[in-house]
């Protein structure tokens, strides 16, 4: 599991688990930063002995935001976009040898983050339908979207986005805006 981005890591089981995109979602109008997002996150899950507490940190560079946490091994570009009622979140590994995006659906309410990570059961399930475009994986890799961006959009919005992203995180004590 990604350790630095733990609040994308965390929102998702292993390597395997995850779903990414050759193409990000803009949304309705051209991608915009999320204030609610700036500033620092305190996971919530659970921890057992000798866990380390997840801090993530949300940093604005211009037209999009920095997310590093702790250990700061692995830093990622995080876009946001609304569809709809719903707001998500593209993340793409800074240095990483390819270029996919990370898909999560987001809340931010008060101090209190959710993000949940696209379902890899339900994308398979529209994949096998030929619904959405991505790669046929094997189940210890990605599955790779191969739909363009208004496909991803024309998808997300027309399905129930807690079938699609059904197992939110929660992430609280807003340590601090920028």
């Amino acid at each position: 599991m990604r350790r630095s981005a733990a609040v994308l890591a965390a929102a998702t089981c292993a390597l395997s688990c995850y779903v990414v995109s050759t193409h990000p979602i803009r949304g309705e109008s051209p991608i915009q930063l999320d204030p609610a997002l700036a500033g620092s996150w305190r996971g919530q899950d659970e921890l057992e002995a000798g866990d380390r507490e997840d801090v993530v940190t949300f940093t604005s560079h211009g037209d999009h935001y920095v997310l590093a946490g702790d250990d700061e091994d692995e830093v990622y570009e995080i876009t946001t976009a609304r569809l709809g009622e719903h707001r998500y979140l593209n993340a793409i590994e800074i240095g990483a040898e390819s270029s996919v995006y990370f898909v999560f659906r987001y809340r931010v309410e008060g101090d209190r983050l959710w993000i949940a990570p696209l379902d890899r059961d339900a994308v398979e399930r529209h994949r096998e339908r030929g619904e959405l475009a991505a790669e046929k994986s094997e189940p210890a890799r990605p599955i790779v979207l191969t739909a363009g961006t208004e496909e991803l959009e024309r998808f997300l919005l027309s399905h129930d986005p807690l079938e699609l992203f059904p197992e939110p995180n929660s992430y609280s004590v807003h340590v601090g805006a920028e």
